[in-house]
C-alpha cells in the first residue's frame, strides 16, 4: 500500500456510516446534503468521475420509475401532473421519490469506494478485526462469482442474437423460453465451478492451520486513526 492510502478498514467505516446514515435520514434535504459529502469522499477515495458518470446513466431510469410509483401510490399533497382524476406526479411523491434516489446514489457511491481497495487488504484487515477467516473467504467467492456468471450470461446472450434471434421483437412467452434455456445452464456451470472450487480447496489443506499468514500488511496510520 502507499503512503497516502487509507487503511481498507478506515475505508470500510466510512462506507458503513455513508449507508448508515443513508437508510436513517428521511428528509430530502438532509439526503441530498449526505449525498454532496459522499461524492466528495468518492473522489477522494473512489475511482473517477468517468466511472461516477456510467453508474448515474443506470441510475436515471431508477430515479423516474420510482417518482412516478411514489406518486401514484402517495394520495397525499398537492397534484402537479394528473390525467383526468389520476393523479401521476404529486410533490410528496416527488420528494419520496428523491429521498430513495439519493439512497440509491449514496448506496452506489460506496460501492465505488469499495471497489478501490485491494480486495486481499479487505481481508487482511477483517482478519485483524476477528472476523473468521471462513465467512470473509465465503463472501469474497461470492462476490467474484457474479461477474463471471453475469459475463456467462451476456456471452449466451450475444450467442442467441448472433444466430438472427430478436430479443426485444419476440413474444414474452418465447421470450420466457429462451431464457430458461439460458440460465439453467449457466447455473448448472456456476455449480460445477463451485464443485471444482471445493476440490481445488480441500486439495490445498483449507482451513487445516489455525492461523493464517498474509503477504500483505496493513497497519493503522495516524491519519486512519484521526477519521
Amino acid at each position: 500500500m502507499k503512503d497516502f492510502e487509507l487503511d481498507p478498514r478506515t475505508k470500510l467505516v466510512i462506507v458503513l456510516v455513508l449507508s448508515s446514515l443513508a437508510v436513517i435520514y428521511r428528509s430530502p434535504y438532509w439526503l441530498v446534503a449526505l449525498s454532496a459529502c459522499s461524492t466528495g469522499v468518492f473522489f477522494a477515495l473512489g475511482t473517477g468521475f468517468s466511472d461516477l458518470m456510467k453508474r448515474l446513466k443506470r441510475l436515471i431510469p431508477i430515479i423516474i420509475i420510482i417518482v412516478f410509483i411514489q406518486s401514484v401510490f402517495r394520495r397525499d399533497g398537492n397534484i402537479v401532473l394528473s390525467i383526468g382524476s389520476l393523479a401521476l406526479l404529486t410533490d410528496v411523491g416527488i420528494k419520496e421519490g428523491i429521498s430513495v434516489a439519493m439512497r440509491f446514489f449514496i448506496l452506489i457511491l460506496s460501492a465505488g469506494i469499495l471497489i478501490s481497495v485491494n480486495p486481499q487488504h479487505i481481508i487482511r484487515g477483517l482478519v485483524d478485526w476477528k472476523v473468521p477467516y471462513e465467512l470473509i473467504f465465503m463472501v469474497q467467492m461470492g462476490i467474484r462469482f457474479l461477474p463471471l456468471l453475469r459475463e456467462e450470461l451476456n456471452d449466451a446472450f450475444a450467442a442467441i442474437q448472433l444466430r438472427g434471434v430478436e430479443l426485444v421483437k419476440v413474444s414474452l412467452i418465447k421470450k420466457v423460453k429462451i431464457y430458461s434455456h439460458v440460465f439453467m445452464p449457466s447455473i448448472a456451470n456456476a455449480l460445477v465451478r463451485t464443485n471444482q472450487l471445493t476440490i481445488a480447496m480441500e486439495l490445498r489443506g483449507f482451513g487445516v492451520g489455525e492461523k493464517r499468514s498474509f503477504y500483505h500488511e496493513v497497519s493503522l496510520k495516524l491519519v486512519d486513526k484521526l477519521l
